[in-house]
């Protein structure tokens, strides 16, 4: 077991479980990127879409942390009502929280990655946003300084 699958498997990382909806998503600390991350997992409605979602901020505050990782290969389309609900209360929640960094990994449905494009693209300019197709990748990112030194 590598080091990264030691802590994520240990009690202390299951214990930072902030929502968890089998089949919709579960929220989470993720140490090794010191990031809050969220695992799409399929179709959410309203209420779960927002749920999880405003776990995220919750763990972002928290941890008082920057970075936000979002594994959404298993996202489905995101409602309109949800996207007008990110733009106009989420996004302006979660930066002011402190959110500065995102890593997507990409969705596999290429509609949920048109909203995800339009979503994003619409606070690209008060984000540094990165997207990927592994969740490897993804940690990496975070894991470094946005000058390419590893955080600590």
């Amino acid at each position: 077991m590598s080091p990264d699958n030691a802590v994520l498997k240990s009690p202390a990382y299951r214990d930072h479980v902030y929502f968890n909806l089998p089949g919709v998503a579960i929220v989470r600390w993720d140490p090794p990127s010191q990031s809050a991350h969220i695992e799409w997992e399929g179709w959410a409605r309203s209420e779960e879409f927002r749920a999880a979602n405003d776990a995220l901020v919750q763990a972002v505050r928290d941890h008082h942390s920057s970075r936000v990782l979002s594994d959404s290969r298993r996202i489905k389309v995101i409602q309109q009502v949800d996207q007008d609900w990110v733009n106009e209360d989420w996004f302006p929640r979660i930066l002011d929280a402190g959110l500065t960094r995102l890593a997507m990994v990409l969705p596999a449905s290429g509609l949920a990655k048109m909203n995800i494009d339009d979503l994003v693209g619409r606070v690209a300019d008060r984000l540094d946003v990165a997207y990927f197709a592994t969740l490897d990748e993804a940690r990496l990112w975070l894991a470094r300084r946005p000058g390419g030194s590893k955080a600590v």
